[in-house]
C-alpha cells in the first residue's frame, strides 16, 4: 500500500511512494484542471523529475481515482516529453485508473 511522504529539500512537493521500491509516485498537487464542461474534465499533470514512462505506468493515477472520470483527458508533461492520455476506466472498488494513450 502506498504511503504519503513529507516534502524535503530533495522532493519539494508531497509525493506518493511505494514502500517496496521507494520510487516517486503520484503527487496530488501536480494534477490541475484546465477545463471542465458537461461532465468532461481536461487535466494537466506536470512531473518534471519523472520520465514519461512512469506516468503511463498502470496504477500511477490510482490515488486520483476519486477525481478522474472515464472519458477525461490528461495532458502529461514529464522530464523527457509529453503525451495526451484518456481515462479509459475508473474502478471505485479498487481505486484503479486505466489510461489509454495516443501514440
Amino acid at each position: 500500500m502506498a504511503r504519503f511522504t513529507k516534502p524535503t529539500a530533495k522532493t519539494p512537493a508531497p509525493i506518493w511512494t511505494l514502500p517496496e521500491s521507494g520510487l516517486p509516485r503520484f503527487a496530488p498537487r501536480d494534477l490541475s484542471v484546465l477545463a471542465y464542461a458537461q461532465g468532461f474534465t481536461l487535466w494537466h499533470y506536470k512531473a518534471p523529475t519523472l520520465p514519461l514512462h512512469d506516468l503511463t505506468e498502470p496504477g500511477f493515477f490510482d490515488h486520483a481515482a476519486d477525481m478522474l472520470a472515464q472519458g477525461d483527458m490528461l495532458m502529461l508533461s514529464a522530464r523527457d516529453g509529453g503525451r495526451v492520455a484518456f481515462v479509459a476506466q475508473v474502478s471505485g472498488v479498487c481505486a484503479q485508473v486505466r489510461l489509454a494513450t495516443l501514440s
